[in-house]
């Protein structure tokens, strides 16, 4: 909601002197002043003196004109006075109006008005000043132009003057000039202590100014965090509302469900009912019939009931007709009375199924009460959960209020906060630094690398921040950058990647709003770690063990775009975003307490098997990286005791990587012309392969390495061709066997042009490989 706005306080000006006009300001009174004092000097004679208005009879200036004149000149002092009380005044305003700046300092909204105000009454008064000045310039000039004419007048009269009179106006005018420079120097004065005065007031408000815009980034941020406890708790009620919701559906659906399967039971068991008290009616009217005999026992009483009733129509014709008639009589009664028994029994079994069904739904109401107080039961507990839940969520987040969102990193600044003494600024020449480095890992670790595979990891130091070394399992892909950055006193750490990695915060870790704590992954902790003051001059080494075992180009792609702006010349380092908002406290080497720096001294290295449980790697991550693939086999030797190199700088070791560069660079631009002319029409006609700008630059750093560490241009150039160029070729299974035969018997005759002496032995064995799968030549 907008404030209203305060008027800013009218100053009362200062009641002025008796004057010919009005003063509206200290520019006016002083140029009235200089007005005066011109006018002054322009009548008084050459001879009188300012200081006293008394007539001088050898001047021959009438009494009255010299008290005119001194009168105008007092008047003039008196306003130049004035002038000045006007100005103490008017800085006496000002300090009141920064007094009320100070007032109203929690008025955030009025503030940038105030200053607005004030800025506008600065140039106001900047603007009176320069007039001021100006005006003043322009009375220096018309006191020139007095003095001017006083000199005009003094040669017109020079031969009516007598010599005292010369003397007289020498006095004069030493006076004059006295009093002008006294006039000047006040007025320097007042200027300088105007301009201090605005000076002082531009610092102040240019305080002010900052001091309110850093309190508006506090409250900004302060709001930021607020926003995102509320965001966090209304995530949180949300969340458990869900979660009471979705379990008080799951168990009105589970209680409909079953009483749905109750009603469907009933049916059924009522439908089975009616069948069976229908035949059981039919049976009962058979046996009402039969006289609840048993059949055989009815078959026999028939046959009795036959003979008998044989029998007694043989008799009947010996029987009176009388007792014939009784007869008769009292069998319709009993069968009157049979008929009355079947429907008392029919009513009986009615009456018995009502009652059973009745009972039936009892029981199913009771057992339906007993589910309703179970699922009552149940929202309590969950509603009871859900309350200690908020209880716990609440003493969490006052737990972990002034914890340290980043307690590994922020461990290792006191840790790891002091710089090594010692590092080495000088590299050995880099024939001899892989000697060195190849004798030290025998020696001490009895890992026996050739000095070709060390040529090659060290130039790709200088090709790529990322490395891949290939091969198969146990023949010390990981332990070579590691031993590697131990014989040159760097540091190293691994990382062991996941199966189930897919983005980048299974690299880096993630945040729990919750707990305000950011899980920081062992990659992270890495990162850091190259960072701080203990390793930021050294190489850092992060082995990423087991690359492939989920796809780089998801988890490990912020980290590859990086890189890629670490390529671009006079760019500031770039930063891996961990979280969308910054933290307090951070870390002291996370910028914005959110960003992680990727700094220039650290490389990745990469260790990958190609087997079933692995993945393939994209393009766009092999032409980013420098490949390695290790023998299978390593050749022992005998090492040679060497001494310990000592820490080499990051900044050496690349000053020996560019003194490389410098050094080969001839050599360079004839191998980027055989293979621009020689080799690039051939792939790009026949097998749709080109390479870029990048290709071509980390051939120039890596043929320069290679070659100033004791290698020949074949094991420089063989290396790119196989890894860069014809690496493309596998999986092309449209490209047939033939063309690959020809392309190798073309490259083998077309590399004397660059080296007669030793062919491509990587190259042809990579093609023979792609041959040999084809299997049709």
């Amino acid at each position: 909601m907008a404030r209203r706005r305060t008027p800013p306080k009218k100053q009362t000006p200062p009641a002025p002197r008796p004057r010919t006009r009005p003063a509206t300001g200290p520019a006016d009174l002083v140029e009235e002043a200089a007005d005066a004092a011109a006018k002054a000097k322009a009548v008084l004679p050459d001879s009188v003196p300012l200081s006293e208005p008394a007539a001088t009879p050898e001047t021959g200036v009438d009494e009255s004109t010299l008290r005119s004149a001194y009168e105008r000149y007092a008047q003039a002092q008196q306003a130049y006075e004035l002038a000045l009380r006007e100005l103490d005044k008017r800085g006496a305003a000002v300090a009141a109006a920064e007094a009320e700046v100070a007032r109203r300092a929690d008025e955030i909204d009025e503030r940038d008005a105030v200053q607005d105000a004030r800025e506008m009454d600065l140039r106001r008064r900047d603007d009176e000043a320069a007039q001021l000045r100006v005006k003043l310039d322009e009375r220096d000039s018309e006191l020139l132009a007095g003095e001017m004419r006083l000199v005009e007048r003094q040669e017109r009269e020079k031969e009516e003057i007598l010599a005292s009179a010369r003397v007289a106006l020498a006095a004069t005018l030493e006076r004059v000039e006295a009093e002008r420079r006294a006039l000047d120097e006040e007025r320097e004065r007042g200027r300088e202590q105007l301009r201090a005065e605005l000076d002082d007031q531009r610092r102040q408000l240019h305080e002010e100014r900052v001091r309110l815009q850093k309190e508006r980034r506090e409250l900004r941020d302060l709001k930021r965090e607020l926003d995102l406890r509320q965001e966090d708790l209304d995530d949180l009620k949300e969340l458990y509302d869900e979660r009471l919701e979705n379990a008080a559906e799951a168990a009105t659906e589970s209680l409909r469900l079953q009483y749905k399967h109750l009603e469907e039971r009933h049916s059924a068991a009522r439908e089975q009912l009616d069948r069976l008290e229908e035949q059981a009616a039919e049976l009962e009217r058979l046996r009402r019939a039969f006289g609840h005999r048993e059949p055989r026992d009815v078959l026999e009483s028939l046959a009795t009931l036959e003979r008998e009733n044989t029998a007694l129509r043989q008799s009947q014709r010996s029987f009176p007709e009388d007792a014939m008639a009784r007869l008769t009589a009292l069998q319709e009664e009993k069968l009157h009375w049979a008929e009355e028994h079947a429907v008392l029994v029919a009513e009986n079994a009615s009456l018995q199924r009502r009652l059973g069904a009745y009972e039936s739904n009892a029981v199913e109401l009771e057992r339906m009460k007993v589910t309703k107080e179970a699922a009552e039961a149940t929202v309590r507990a969950y509603q009871a959960t859900v309350e200690d839940l908020r209880k716990d969520m609440e003493g969490l987040i006052e737990r972990r209020e002034g914890a340290a969102p980043f307690p590994a990193c922020t461990k290792m600044d006191s840790t790891y906060g002091t710089p090594p003494e010692e590092l080495l600024d000088e590299v050995p020449p880099l024939p001899e630094l892989i000697s060195r480095i190849r004798a030290y890992i025998a020696q001490q670790h009895r890992i026996y690398y050739s000095e070709r595979d060390l040529r090659c990891f060290l130039a790709g130091l200088a090709t790529s921040q990322l490395h891949l070394l290939q091969g198969i399992s146990g023949i010390g892909k990981t332990q070579l950058p590691q031993r590697f950055a131990e014989a040159i006193g760097a540091a190293s750490s691994i990382v062991s990647v996941g199966a189930d990695w897919r983005t980048p915060q299974d690299l880096m870790g993630y945040y729990n709003a919750f707990e305000r704590k950011f899980y920081e992954s062992e990659f992270t902790q890495a990162l850091y770690q190259a960072q701080c003051p203990e390793f930021g001059r050294q190489p850092f080494f992060v082995v990423l063990d087991e690359m492939n075992l989920s796809y780089p180009e998801q988890y490990f792609n912020d980290v590859l775009s990086a890189m890629e702006l670490t390529q671009r010349r006079g760019a500031a380092p770039p930063s891996l975003v961990l979280m969308s908002a910054g933290v307090e406290p951070a870390p002291a080497l996370l910028r914005e307490g959110r960003k992680l720096l990727l700094p220039g001294n650290v490389w990745f290295v990469g260790t990958a098997n190609h087997d079933e449980t692995t993945v393939s790697f994209a393009d766009k991550t092999y032409d980013r990286a420098h490949v390695l693939e290790l023998p299978a086999e390593h050749q022992s030797f005998k090492p040679q005791p060497v001494e310990p190199l000592g820490a080499i700088s990051t900044a050496a070791l690349k000053r020996s990587f560019t003194a490389a560069r410098r050094q080969h660079g001839k050599r360079v631009d004839d191998v980027r012309e055989f293979l621009d002319g020689a080799l690039a029409p051939r792939m790009l006609s026949e097998f749709r392969i080109s390479w870029g700008s990048r290709v071509r630059r980390q051939l120039g750093s890596y043929v320069s390495v290679v070659l100033a560490s004791g290698g020949s241009i074949t094991e420089a150039v063989d290396h790119v061709v196989a890894t860069k160029v014809l690496r493309k070729l596998r999986g092309r299974h449209e490209v047939r066997a033939q063309k690959l035969d020809n392309l190798r018997n073309e490259l083998t005759a077309m590399w004397h042009l660059l080296d007669p002496d030793e062919p491509p032995t990587y190259s042809i064995r990579l093609l023979d490989e792609e041959i040999y799968l084809r299997g049709d030549v």
